[in-house]
Order: structure tokens, then C-alpha cells, then sequence
């Protein structure tokens, strides 16, 4: 049950919309993820994985998962070869034309999912990957490894 005080909040916020908002709430989660075109083809994942996916039109490697599955508890993940992304975000690189020759600014990077997007697309150019929270930083850090960016530096 959500407080009192916040469906106000929301309801004069939201006017006309709020009934919408409030029935979303019911659904379950878009859970998304991508394979990372670093180490991974998504053709070949699609027809080995055996995941339940969906492919996201507007993200190249881009899947929803339609199933229950542990994906992130898979060697695929572990092995940097997928990345778990809310599909909304997977928009925000593919939105970006990126050449591959660019110098490429993420000021809020942690945990490293458009970071790791923007470096699959830098052939020649470099990324800067800053993350304010030194501890976040460190998760950045650790995410861009497992993703095998080679073309990034983190600061915090």
C-alpha cells in the first residue's frame, strides 16, 4: 500500500494520467538486457542461450526477457558477454550517434551499463567514465572489466 500522502502527491501531479500510473504499478517489471558487442554476436546468442527473448528494435543487442530465467547468474553474465539493462536505458546510447573516433563523456556512469554501450561503439576513440560515489565508482570499474572495455578510464 503506497503512503497517504505520496498518492496525493501524485494524483495532483499526475491529474488525469493518475489512474494509469497507479495500474502500472500492478505489472511486473520489463526486465531487459543486451549483449555486449565487445565479446559477443547477437545472432549467435539468440540461437544458443536458450533464454525466452524478445528483441528490442531500437537496440542493437538489445532483449527483453520474456521469461523467469536467473540470467544474471549465468556464465553469459559472468563472462561479460551480456549485460542486464532496463531497455529504457539501452535507448539513451542508441539515441547517440556515436562515431568511432569520438572522445565520449559519461559524468554518471556507475554502474557502467551506457558506459559499457557508448565504449562498444568507440573503435579508435576513448571513453571518460566518471561516477561521483567513489564506492559506485569501484562497481564501474568492475563492470567495464567484465565487459573487456579496454578504452575507458573511470574517475571519481
Amino acid at each position: 500500500m503506497l503512503p497517504h500522502e505520496f498518492q496525493k502527491r501524485m494524483k495532483d501531479l499526475l491529474s488525469d494520467e493518475y489512474d494509469s500510473f497507479i495500474s502500472s504499478l500492478e505489472k511486473d517489471a520489463v526486465r531487459g538486457m543486451r549483449v555486449n558487442l565487445i565479446k559477443g554476436d547477437p545472432l549467435i546468442f539468440e540461437e544458443e542461450c536458450g533464454f525466452s527473448l524478445k528483441e528490442i528494435p531500437y537496440a542493437k543487442g538489445g532483449y527483453i526477457l520474456k521469461g523467469d530465467e536467473h540470467i544474471g547468474k549465468s556464465p553469459y553474465h559472468h563472462a561479460g558477454i551480456i549485460y542486464m539493462q532496463d531497455p529504457g536505458a539501452m535507448a539513451t546510447v542508441n539515441a547517440l550517434d556515436i562515431e568511432p573516433e569520438w572522445a565520449v563523456a559519461d559524468l554518471c556512469a556507475a554502474p557502467g551499463g551506457k558506459s559499457g554501450q557508448a565504449a562498444e561503439r568507440l573503435k579508435g576513440g576513448w571513453l571518460l567514465s566518471n561516477e561521483y560515489v567513489p564506492k559506485r565508482a569501484r562497481v564501474l570499474v568492475g563492470n567495464l572489466e567484465r565487459l573487456g572495455v579496454k578504452n575507458a578510464v573511470v574517475t571519481s
